[in-house]
């Protein structure tokens, strides 16, 4: 299952990108991953490093260092479209059930 998020993202001095995620118990054990695309279709995948982040009952942050996407190419003044993604997007495996809650995506400077 992704959650996308499409349109254009205004040009910016952005260092750091937040995901907060808040689960109900009963969610299956999954990873997250983050796909970003630019505006010349150029791509990066992130898989979070924990692989059970679905499955914590506290909110998570995810903070993603956007250099990430930067290294790969991504313009990030030129972001299309977010992907967030239940599972392992080299290895989808069918089957996975519950409710996933995303808010606070966030876009900045890294606090000091």
């Amino acid at each position: 299952s992704d959650v996308k998020v499409t349109g254009n993202v205004a040009a910016g001095d952005w260092q750091m990108g937040e995901i907060g995620v808040t689960q109900p118990a009963g969610n299956s054990v999954e990873g997250l991953y983050l796909t970003v695309k630019d505006s010349a279709g150029k791509t990066k995948t992130l898989q979070n490093p924990d692989v059970a982040i679905s499955a914590r009952l506290q909110w998570q942050e995810w903070k993603i260092p956007l250099s990430e996407f930067t290294s790969a190419g991504v313009k990030m003044n030129a972001v299309k479209s977010l992907v967030i993604g239940v599972g392992n997007k080299a290895a989808p495996v069918k089957g996975g059930t519950g409710t996933l809650y995303i808010d606070d995506i966030q876009f900045g400077r890294a606090k000091q």
